[in-house]
């Protein structure tokens, strides 16, 4: 899993560094603030530009910039060695031009690599097992070859991810299909479930898939030529779309009723201050009519 998020991380950055070099026709690179230097051991890896301070720093205290706690020292850094291999990639990419004939030399694991699938095993609320999974993603020029069913057949396999509960995704928009088509749901109420999970996740629907009770690994779409599995599919819809409907009708009549308590509440108060004004004004009379 870590050896796939690093390729697709040195994958990500040499695609980007090849489209300036197109871009600009210049074949040396500009020095910014985020670009690869070299650490005090010598190895070059990666650096993110330092967000830039608040305007309101200086006004509120709770803005002031706080100092980022100190990484494990037993955390690998897969930044390490970028770039040493953006030069090495940009070099067989000069090299893959100026030739007729492209030997083995010529390539590196930038030309080798299709796609890839990353994903975490949690827990939810200690007794729930569910695999994460954070990315799925195939090359454009290899798209459509049967490589993002073949990933998810891995991710689903419990011989290859372990026993586990659920397979949680989050989709985005555009691949919102793409996962249903392979059984993944985007029933809200279901998914709730899940929202532990959705803290550093943005513009993204929630997702997820079931296993069947017997554990089996299929992954087939939902257009099953089976007519007994397509009837049984239909009424499903038919039930979720009716007890949607009946909980959304219940969680508006829950909401009328609380907000009616609130008014009843307002007004029973508002009438207690009244009778109690008029208590001690009655009670100023009867003193006045003593007096007199």
């Amino acid at each position: 899993m870590f050896e796939n998020l690093k390729l697709r991380l040195l994958d990500t950055i040499i695609d980007m560094e090849e489209h300036k070099l197109s871009k600009s026709g210049k074949t040396e690179k500009k020095e910014t603030e985020s670009e690869v230097k070299e650490d005090e051991e010598g190895k070059d890896k990666y650096e993110e530009e330092e967000s830039t301070p608040s305007k309101f720093a200086g006004v509120y205290s709770d803005t002031e910039s706080e100092e980022e706690e100190e990484e494990d020292d037993d955390e690998e850094d897969f930044s390490l060695g970028i770039n040493s291999f953006i030069k090495a990639a940009s070099q067989r990419r000069k090299q893959r031009k100026s030739k007729d004939k492209i030997e083995e030399t010529d390539c590196g694991v930038e030309n080798r690599i299709l796609g890839c699938a990353t994903y975490e095993k949690k827990y939810i609320k200690h007794k729930e097992r569910v695999v994460h999974l954070t990315l799925v993603t195939v090359r454009k020029r290899f798209r459509k070859y049967g490589l993002g069913k073949y990933l998810l057949q891995q991710i689903i396999d419990p011989a290859i991810v372990g026993q586990y509960d659920a397979v949680v995704v989050h989709a985005d928009n555009a691949a919102v299909d793409f996962f249903q088509k392979y059984g993944f749901s985007d029933d809200i109420v279901l998914n709730s479930r899940w929202s532990d999970l959705a803290e550093q996740f943005t513009n993204c629907t929630l997702m997820c898939y079931l296993p069947g009770f017997s554990g089996h690994s299929l992954l087939k779409t939902i257009k099953i030529p089976d007519f007994e599995v397509f009837e049984l599919e239909q009424e499903f819809n038919k039930w979720k779309s009716k007890t949607t409907e009946v909980y959304q009708n219940q969680v508006s009549i829950v909401m009328r009723m609380k907000h009616e308590i609130i008014q009843l509440k307002a007004l029973v108060d508002r009438q207690q201050k009244l009778i109690e004004t008029l208590l001690r004004d009655n009670d100023r009379v009867k003193k006045e009519r003593a007096i007199i």
